[in-house]
């Protein structure tokens, strides 16, 4: 195999790896009633407990406010956050979790955590090390390859 053929199969299966891991996660989600969207608008607000707006939603995963609105209103229509108008301005909205929001976040990490451990089964720590750092370097390579705006 050719150094070029071989650049491109690696970045073939770093795809692969990603696009299998996303299916596997969107699976699992999906047989507990959950959109990948949902969830990491969930973790987000599990995450960033105060004060969290739509706009900064929107923000974080750079989708439209519509986009967000949408997503809101299932994720509040299914009890799974609160909106309260905010005490320092009131046009704004605060999105909180529920108790309900937190259970199903619990659930949905220990999700993630299964997808998660079974993509490494088999792998030793020396493995991991090594794939950590090829991973960074490749990430270091692009950031200093990419044109700064």
């Amino acid at each position: 195999m050719s150094d070029n053929e071989q650049l491109r199969y690696i970045v073939y299966l770093i795809h692969l790896a990603d696009r299998l891991h996303q299916h596997c996660i969107d699976r699992r989600l999906q047989d507990i009633g959950m959109l990948r969207n949902q969830h990491q608008i969930l973790m987000y607000l599990h995450h960033h407990r105060d004060n969290v707006s739509q706009r900064q939603i929107a923000d974080r995963f750079g989708v439209s406010g519509a986009a967000v609105t949408f997503a809101l209103n299932t994720l509040e229509k299914s009890g799974f956050i609160v909106r309260s108008p905010s005490s320092e301005d009131g046009r704004r909205n605060v999105i909180t979790l529920s108790d309900k929001g937190e259970r199903i976040v619990e659930k949905t990490h220990r999700e993630c955590e299964y997808v998660d451990s079974s993509a490494f089964c088999g792998m030793d720590e020396a493995d991991m090390q090594m794939l950590s750092r090829s991973l960074e370097r490749i990430c270091d390579n692009l950031k200093n390859a990419t044109p700064q705006a």
